[in-house]
């Protein structure tokens, strides 16, 4: 948003494709929403975030939310979504209850416990790739081949983003900080899935890995176990 030569506002636009009931839909994701501080307070957020939706046939999502940002959206018509659940499997007990300021006691009982659960982790994990169904391989970059496969899968969601070799080498394997692994899943010579994982950046106060992404068939449970296994077995192994 210009006012003459001063640029008084910018907000960001990524396009991204979603399949919704099998179908592709086109969309865009709003994001680092900036008003110069001379310009606030006179609605001017409220234009830039209201033009976004008036800007072609697509539907338009908002990400990287401060909390007025966050406000404005809602304002201009944009409903949240539901909170994304994570999930934790704490594989160095005594990093994890370190950093967390418990007392000694506490921290004793939650070093036991939780070294318990990784006992039980990693042992489930070998226990089932030991008969995997799967081949499990590793690659440094998403094979463009692999995108009719990806797609296929993708359509058993029925919302879901659309994911494809350009989009996933973009945000992973050219990341210019971050080690984003590949591991692909086979079964008699056909992909089933994949799964992308990472370890916390170099120098990180506490080793931790992070799955990033991951795609199978929406009732094939087996291959993901056996995806996370291999991640698990894996980033044990590295130490983190």
């Amino acid at each position: 948003l210009m006012d003459g030569d001063i640029v008084a506002g910018t907000l960001g636009h990524m396009p991204v494709d979603f399949l919704v009931g099998g179908q592709r839909i086109a969309a865009r994701y709003t994001h680092d929403l900036l008003v110069d501080p001379e310009y606030r307070g006179g609605g001017l957020g409220k234009v830039i975030v209201g033009y976004a939706r008036e800007l072609g046939d697509f539907y338009p999502g908002g990400m990287w939310m401060t909390g007025a940002c966050h406000k404005i959206h809602q304002t201009c018509g944009f409903d949240d979504v539901a909170e994304l659940v994570t999930y934790t499997a704490v594989l160095d007990p005594a990093s994890f209850t370190a950093r967390r300021s418990f007392s000694p006691l506490k921290a004793a009982v939650g070093r036991a416990g939780l070294g318990v659960k990784r006992m039980q982790a990693i042992a489930r994990a070998r226990k089932l790739l030991a008969d995997a169904h799967n081949t499990l391989g590793v690659m440094e970059r998403m094979d463009p081949a692999l995108d009719p496969i990806w797609l296929e899968l993708a359509k058993t969601y029925d919302v879901t983003r659309v994911r494809d070799a350009a989009y996933l080498n973009w945000k992973y394997a050219d990341h210019p900080r971050l080690d984003y692994k590949f591991i692909v899943a086979t079964r008699n010579g056909t992909a089933t899935g994949y799964l992308i994982w990472r370890a916390a950046p170099e120098g990180y106060a506490e080793q931790r890995a992070v799955i990033a992404d991951f795609l199978v068939a929406r009732d094939d449970v087996r291959t993901l176990e056996e995806l996370v296994s291999r991640v698990l077995l894996d980033v044990s192994a590295a130490g983190i």
